[in-house]
């Protein structure tokens, strides 16, 4: 994953398999490749903007940088975006299932469409960091 600059990975199997355990041995593995290392659990379900503006949050704070946090989403996406292409940091969302639709693969329920563009933007846009999912975690790098 280091060696090809992975920007998402996903962790997909049925629940108590163990993704979460191999990604906390995954994530102790290669933490010392990353300047912050920040780990979130969606278990509840926590609306997309609450959770980018704890994550964008704990990178600040990792990185020992001051930035306002902008008020609307697509800000708060930039920001992180921002953040994600000018430093290396290790992003893990733990529990991704949560807040995906049961019978529509890739998709979120209603209302949290927002993780749909959260990872699409990880997915797509270049930068240092690395993002990682299981389905019940994902990890970006």
């Amino acid at each position: 994953m280091l060696e090809e600059r992975c920007r998402l990975v996903g962790l997909i199997g049925i629940g108590g398999i163990g993704k979460s355990t191999l990604a906390v041995k995954l994530g102790l593995q290669i933490q010392s490749e990353f300047e912050v290392v920040v780990w979130r659990s969606l278990q509840n379900a926590p609306p997309v903007e609450e959770q980018i503006t704890n994550i964008l949050q704990s990178l600040l704070s990792g990185l020992r940088k001051e930035m306002a946090i902008a008020e609307s989403f697509d800000s708060k996406l930039a920001k992180l975006m921002e953040c994600l292409q000018s430093n290396r940091c290790l992003l893990i969302l733990d529990n991704v299932e949560t807040i995906l639709a049961g019978n529509q693969a890739g998709q979120c329920r209603p209302g949290y469409e927002g993780y749909d563009q959260l990872l699409k933007r990880v997915g797509e846009v270049r930068h240092n960091s690395y993002c990682h999912q299981t389905s019940s975690t994902l990890i970006h790098l």
